[in-house]
């Protein structure tokens, strides 16, 4: 998939973080944390808008969807760039996991685990190199 990066509209002097998964657990803990400490963060998971836990922030932009799309990795790494201008960290927490022996995983478990788990790791992470690369 081709990102495109056209341009800035806005370039803030406060460093920018992405935390995919941020909606729970580690991640919801990490966003949080990283606004308190004056960053801009674009946080994402599936359905990261409905969350009660998250503060309303102008340093905070909200990404719903599944990281196991390259489309969704895309809109992520276009929000930093066309709203905040720069991109300092990438925290890859999104995850799932099945609470049954591995045994018992169907063939649609492995193919969520594998689309979440590694191919999510790798569009995010490949797309946000690629615009540190061309200095977002």
């Amino acid at each position: 998939m081709d990102v495109i990066i056209q341009g800035r509209v806005h370039v803030s002097k406060r460093k920018t973080v992405i935390v995919t998964g941020g909606s729970q657990g580690i991640g919801l803990a990490l966003v949080k944390t990283f606004l308190k400490h004056d960053y801009n963060v674009v946080a994402n998971s599936r359905n990261i808008s409905n969350s009660n836990e998250l503060p309303t922030s102008p340093q905070l932009s909200l990404v719903d969807g599944d990281i196991g799309s390259a489309s969704i990795a895309a809109k992520i790494v276009e929000t930093v760039v066309t709203k905040y201008g720069s991109l300092e960290a990438l925290v890859n927490n999104a995850g799932i996991f099945f609470t049954k022996p591995f045994i018992d995983y169907t063939a649609e478990d492995i193919k969520q685990l594998v689309s979440t788990n590694m191919e999510g790791f790798i569009y995010i992470t490949h797309l946000t190199q690629v615009g540190i690369c061309m200095r977002l």
